[in-house]
């Protein structure tokens, strides 16, 4: 998928990914036009504003956390690395969650992301300092909007109930 126009800002949410509109199919790619380099460029800000937001630090085994709405910062993060794991969103409004380096979910079992109590995929952003990995070794559901520095990789094909947008790759 190429941009079709620039992504949107908004001063209450940094980047709305689930309101961008996207190209799937039919008409010309936008590559290294106006459109695209706007689109980047916004990328770019909205990576560098949420990954300037101040954090809580959680562990970087996502396995079996429970994270209610606010901002989170992690080094290589992982969910479901040595076999079925839950991550769970509890509650309305905005999820940020800083990942230094890498993400990776999937690459030794199930990964199952739980919204409950008002939580959206649309208002979840993964901020990944190098590579985001999904579904590495099994398929599922992967819940929220990923800005990965340098590439992101959806290896078996599951549900991505969000946007992938890598900066680099």
């Amino acid at each position: 998928l190429v941009p079709a126009s620039s992504a949107q800002t908004s001063s209450s949410s940094p980047f709305n990914l689930s309101a961008a509109p996207w190209s799937t199919g039919g008409g010309s790619p936008h590559l290294n036009d106006a459109d695209a380099q706007t689109a980047h460029s916004d990328a770019q800000a909205a990576y560098t504003s949420l990954n300037g937001m101040s954090a809580t630090p959680i562990s970087a085994t996502l396995d079996g956390q429970t994270l209610v709405p606010g901002v989170y910062s992690t080094g290589a993060a992982s969910l479901a690395a040595s076999g079925a794991a839950a991550l769970t969103f509890n509650g309305a409004g905005v999820y940020v969650i800083q990942c230094s380096s890498s993400l990776t979910t999937g690459a030794g079992g199930v990964p199952t992301m739980t919204l409950s109590g008002g939580a959206t995929a649309a208002n979840i952003y993964w901020v990944v300092g190098s590579s985001a990995t999904i579904n590495s070794g099994f398929s599922g559901t992967f819940q929220g909007n990923v800005v990965a520095s340098a590439s992101v990789t959806d290896t078996i094909g599951g549900v991505v109930n969000g946007s992938l947008v890598a900066l680099a790759g």
